[in-house]
């Protein structure tokens, strides 16, 4: 078995630093379940300070793919 220290230190960024990190690891995480024909077209972000100094993020990504199933299905 491994096991890992696990150690908490501060990370110096910016309110809009932090705002673009963490936007991005969710698009790089959605990205990774779509297939390759799906193209991301607009993502919305809204932000809400928290009376604790903490930020929460809302994303909307709009996705365009055709979900269409190319198999004809007789009736």
């Amino acid at each position: 078995m491994l096991y890992y220290e696990r150690v908490e230190k501060e990370i110096d960024l910016d309110e809009d630093e932090a705002i673009n990190e963490a936007v991005n690891e969710v698009e790089k995480s959605l990205l990774n379940e779509l297939t390759r024909e799906a193209v991301l077209v607009d993502k919305i972000i809204e932000t809400k300070k928290e009376e604790d100094g903490n930020a929460l993020v809302k994303v909307i990504f709009v996705i365009e793919q055709n979900i269409v199933n190319d198999i004809l299905t007789d009736y």
